[in-house]
């Protein structure tokens, strides 16, 4: 993303359902490389599950497919394979665009989240994962 430029000019970002991805799954990936976190997922994201929810009224909307089924989509693909689940979410993303909706981020990185979650910092300091602290 680096290479070519991306999120230097914020007029991208990263889109899930849930904070799940970036919070917790990209910082244990990370971990597991032994790479450290790339900046750009301190940046502000696109959670599309509070964005349905405050367009629709649905507080009971869990999963992907439930929101495709409210839209009359179909899940396309297998459920929980990252690669099909990222598409599925660029199609509700997609439909809820062009039914007029502003999709613009409303997440953000906010270091420990409690035990089993991971963190780049606290307070300032750099302390990597939890679980590599001694």
């Amino acid at each position: 993303m680096t290479k070519y430029s991306l999120f230097q000019d914020k007029s991208a970002a990263f889109i899930t359902d849930g904070p799940f991805d970036i919070r917790d799954f990209i910082t244990k990936q990370c971990a597991h490389s032994s790479i450290r976190r790339p900046t750009y997922f301190s940046l502000p994201w696109v959670d599309v599950r509070p964005l349905f929810r405050d367009n629709f009224n649905e507080l009971a909307l869990r999963n992907i497919e439930a929101m495709l089924d409210k839209l009359g989509l179909e899940f396309e693909g297998r459920q929980h394979s990252g690669l099909d689940d990222a598409r599925n979410v660029g199609r509700i993303v997609k439909w809820l665009a062009e039914d007029g909706v502003v999709v613009k981020a409303n997440r953000k990185w906010h270091g420990v989240m409690g035990p089993g979650r991971s963190a780049d910092s606290v307070n300032g300091r750099k302390n990597g994962p939890w679980w590599k602290r001694k």
